[in-house]
């Protein structure tokens, strides 16, 4: 689970971009959940490290991942069978390069404004 952030909460990036909510988080897992039969353990990924220490998704065993190299958590994130990503092209090459076989949640609206990229896959979740 990728949250960016930090860029994101200035002014000029503030009117183009979206900062995903809580709630698109939390449905993605419970979709997860629901595909896969069982809660899966959360890896959580963010440019805002103290930010992601706070989040607790009730009853799902949580791990905030923050390593000093942003290489280092892109290939953990890579590495993990299902992604739930930002509008980030950081969390969205994760997702292409990571596991096949896994299920990957996206963010429809990547934008504030109407336009949405031709960028997600068919088996892909949009939310």
């Amino acid at each position: 689970m990728h949250f960016r952030r930090t860029d994101f909460l200035n002014a000029e990036n503030k009117a183009i971009f979206n900062t995903i909510s809580y709630s698109y988080y939390s449905e993605a897992l419970k979709k997860i959940e629901k595909l896969i039969g069982h809660k899966p353990i959360i890896y959580l990924f963010s440019d805002d490290s103290d930010y992601i220490k706070d989040i607790n998704f009730e009853g799902y065993e949580t791990y905030p991942i923050s390593q000093e190299n942003d290489y280092e958590d892109f290939y953990l994130m890579s590495h993990t069978k299902h992604h739930i990503i930002a509008n980030s092209t950081f969390s969205w090459w994760s997702a292409i390069l990571g596991e096949t076989d896994g299920i990957t949640i996206a963010p429809q609206k990547w934008y504030k404004s109407e336009f949405t990229p031709n960028i997600f896959f068919d088996d892909w979740i949009l939310l």
